[in-house]
């Protein structure tokens, strides 16, 4: 993470050239700028006027005369962060949180939350579509679940306001303070659904003051982002306002044969060639219409801010904020499962068969298909369908603060829209299979109202009371051949609201206790129908429940000496029931009326934050462990239909716990190293199901057998992870700088289902759905002008070409093989930014 060097005040002269400098006397006159020191780029005392005014070259001397003097030590940057709904540096917040500021975002290539999960040691965010409905687990805690109606463990918050619907969660992250994660349950102030842990997206609001920036960056498969900020005084110091936008696009990574003649042909029986992308004409040709590139980016994001201050105690802030998404929809890689035994390939139920992916299964498992011609190219596939998928985010909150003695008000009122319309193509393959066109549309209201109280002595307290309304639209329809298909709708009204209070004591000076309460009401209504395409309805109906919890959290902090706290902590967290928005495909399947249970966590967290050798290095530890209850699974299973049929239960107990370190060091001026090391080990406790398969024997019928997974590690949780950035900075004469940084991101196996990774039934080996050790390597190389207005900078992301999986899922038993969702290859180009 790129690290802001805090050098407080100036100083003239060297005393001596090394490190070993000291605080300069803070009441001593006003000295001249000093001298670089060898080897050691120094910062002006002020900026710059002009273009002409160059950097201190780092060899130059003293002036001629000047008096020697002391200078304050390199040190690492004070972040601050509203992890506890207040500002406050990171090194005060008694909780485990990695933030990323703009500049971190930038420099990383990280346009929304996927990204900040590369860079997070666990936090894992998988996403099965181009722009919408992510996944979200932290520390192992979270939920599979990728329909519309799913309620994420993760509460994601966006300047204030709760995101409940997952199609509004994945927004772009442009001209920001920063990005926090905070990992454990949050059981007071962000309680909502928050059993895992929470996201915090902080917009950067108007100042006053004039300012703007402009961005742009031109990359290989056609990309490239423009994007920018301006911010102006409207009526003196009391409105203001700052807008900002971003455009991405960027041609699709992934060839799709079935727009290429050369790749539509196909002879029967003649394993080189592939299945003919027509769907079973009898003369072979291509498919007209269809892209010959998917997997693209084109999406845009605005926002425009008008901050008022009518008096000195006063703060309102107006943020209207909007975005939409044009990418083709996502489109899986998949191998079949059912062996063709006169050659090394696979085919699924319909007779196609592919190898794209380095496994095919033979002898009843799945082995490398060495000698393939077709194998290794996770980014090529046959694809009929390359439908768009279209999605619209709007929304708007007022935000305001009132200070009234030692009481301060905040109200933050908040409203969000999103509508989704895509056209996937799940079953990945040239024949019609599966192909469901997902339309939704959701309306939420939130309201947060709190009051705060500080007089500056050993007592601090907050209440508060939250509420959200929110009507929810879907209508899916399920192609399942080209004269059959099953047509589906549902309408999900939530109502939730919590009251929550928080209180800091302190004892004395180096101890003092924190601890919140908090009560939560979470009300549902499901609506579900589901009608094929003759007419007959297979199942409809409705159902209403409430759900009710406490939660909350206690800490002792302990400081004996400056700059070394050390906390014990322990949080509740409670997430509401849940219905299935999937589950009605036939009358047997008819669950969806039914709920899952609540899920709950209890967490106990040990931790460390400290600074050391004169604040150059910060250094932070946590220590923890999670008891999981009536954990909250979506996994795909089969019935009679021979469809995918997804299913959503209850776990009845599972563990987590681990470690978590997190260091920023800038041993000298000119170099700035972060650190962020996991290590997690999870465990479900008590997990069987009762799955539904095709009878083998009566393919008109079914048998129920029984999965255990117990013992088993939970899906989405690596044990190792660890991720970090070195960036210096080197002045080169009186031209400017150039700033190298290196960025890398590793983490260990990691399982998509709750069966390691062995499919439902655990027909493959350990991690066939999964992804082995990983690393993701980025390399920048920037030139900054001398005023530091202008920055170029070359740049490489996935620097080795890693070819990886990001989500997988087990639809054997139904179509005869594994869909696989693949990341982005390796991009490079160059970027350009000017501070006006």
């Amino acid at each position: 993470m790129a690290l802001v060097l805090v050098l407080a005040g100036s100083a003239q002269g060297q005393e001596k050239k090394d490190l070993d400098w000291v605080f300069e006397n803070q009441e001593q006159a006003e000295p001249a700028t000093p001298p670089a020191e060898s080897g050691v780029p120094s910062e002006p005392a002020t900026a710059p006027d002009s273009a002409t005014e160059a950097p201190t070259a780092p060899d130059s001397e003293a002036a001629e005369g000047a008096t020697p003097a002391r200078r304050r030590p390199p040190q690492v940057e004070e972040i601050l962060v509203t992890a506890q709904r207040r500002e406050q540096a990171m090194q005060e917040a008694s909780v485990s949180v990695t933030s990323f500021d703009m500049d971190d975002l930038l420099a990383q290539g990280t346009t929304d939350l996927t990204g900040v999960a590369k860079f997070t040691p666990n936090l894992e965010i998988k996403n099965a579509f181009a722009a919408s409905n992510p996944t979200l687990f932290i520390r192992g805690v979270g939920l599979k679940d990728y329909f519309a109606n799913a309620a994420s463990a993760v509460a994601v918050w966006n300047d204030g306001i709760y995101m409940n619907s997952p199609t509004g969660q994945l927004f772009q992250l442009f001209d920001l303070e920063d990005v926090q994660v905070l990992k454990g349950p949050q059981g007071t102030r962000f309680g909502r659904n928050a059993t895992a842990g929470a996201i915090l997206v902080k917009a950067r609001k108007p100042t006053g003051e004039y300012d703007a920036n402009f961005l742009t960056e031109y990359g290989n498969y056609g990309y490239y982002t423009v994007g920018g900020a301006a911010e102006a005084p409207i009526l003196d110091e009391w409105l203001s306002t700052r807008v900002a936008f971003r455009v991405n696009k960027r041609d699709g990574v992934t060839q799709n044969r079935c727009a290429d003649p050369r790749f539509a042909l196909s002879t029967a029986g003649t394993p080189v060639d592939r299945f003919f992308c027509n769907s079973f004409f009898t003369v072979p040709r291509p498919i007209v219409g269809v892209e010959d590139r998917v997997n693209d980016l084109d999406n845009w994001a605005a926002r425009a801010l008008v901050r008022l201050v009518p008096t000195d105690d006063m703060e309102w802030i107006l943020n209207v904020h909007g975005g939409a998404n044009r990418s083709t929809a996502l489109q899986f890689q998949k191998i079949g499962t059912r062996p063709i035994s006169e050659f090394p390939f696979t085919q699924d139920r319909s007779g196609y068969f592919d190898a794209d992916l380095p496994l095919v299964r033979r002898g009843g498992v799945l082995r490398p298909s060495s000698g393939s011609p077709l194998d290794g190219d996770p980014y090529a596939g046959d694809y009929n369908k390359t439908g768009d998928e279209d999605v619209d985010l709007f929304g708007a909150n007022l935000t305001g603060t009132w200070a009234l003695g030692d009481f301060e008000l905040t109200s933050i009122t908040g409203y969000a829209q999103n509508k989704r319309n895509t056209e996937g193509n799940e079953d990945a393959n040239p024949a019609l299979l599966l192909q469901v066109d997902w339309f939704n549309k959701a309306r939420q209201y939130t309201q947060d109202f709190r009051v705060a109280w500080d007089n500056g002595g050993d007592v601090e307290l907050e209440a508060g009371a939250w509420g959200l309304a929110e009507t929810l639209d879907v209508h899916n329809v399920y192609h399942l051949s080209p004269s059959n298909f099953l047509d589906q709708t549902i309408q999900q009204d939530d109502y939730a609201w919590a009251l929550y209070g928080w209180g800091s004591y302190h004892l004395t000076d180096q101890f003092w206790l924190e601890g919140g309460v908090r009560f939560q009401w979470d009300r549902k209504k499901f609506e579900i129908a589901s009608i094929l395409q003759n007419g007959q309805t297979l199942g409809e109906g409705t159902s209403k429940e409430i759900w009710r919890g406490w939660t909350g959290d206690l800490t002792i902090n302990y400081s004996p000496v400056d700059d070394v706290t050390f906390y014990l902590k322990y949080a509740r967290g409670f997430k509401a029931g849940q219905f299935n928005g999937a589950a009605l495909l036939e009358q047997s399947l008819f669950t969806a009326i039914t709920p899952v249970a609540p899920e709950t966590t209890d967490s106990f967290e040990g931790g460390i934050k400290s600074y050391w050798w004169d604040r150059r290095l910060m250094l932070n530890a946590a220590l923890f462990y999670t008891r999981y209850h009536d954990q909250q699974v979506f996994q795909l299973s089969t019935g009679r239909s021979a469809l995918p049929a997804p299913e959503l239960i209850n776990a009845n107990d599972s563990v987590t716990y681990g470690l978590e370190l997190e260091s920023r060091f800038t041993p000298w001026e000119w170099l700035e190293v972060f650190n962020a090391f996991g290590l997690l080990e999870s465990e479900y406790l008590d997990f069987t199901n009762q799955i539904e398969i095709p009878d083998p024997t009566d393919i008109s019928s079914s048998i129920v057998v029984t999965a255990d997974y117990s013992g088993n590690r939970l899906l989405n949780s690596p044990e190792y992870a660890w991720s970090g950035s070195v960036e210096a900075t080197w002045p080169i004469g009186n031209l400017g700088w150039l700033v190298p940084r290196f960025d890398w991101a590793y983490k260990s196996d990691v399982f998509f289902d709750p069966n390691q990774g062995q499919g439902n039934l655990s027909d493959f080996p350990k991690g066939t759905l999964g992804q082995g050790d990983l690393w993701i390597l980025n390399a920048r190389l920037a030139y900054r002008t001398p005023d530091e207005r202008i920055e170029i900078a070359g740049w490489v992301r996935n620097l080795t070409d890693e070819a990886y999986v990001v989500d997988a899922f087990d639809v054997s038993l139904s179509f005869g093989n594994l869909w696989y969702v693949i990341g982005t290859p390796r991009f490079y180009g160059v970027s350009v930014s000017y501070q006006f």
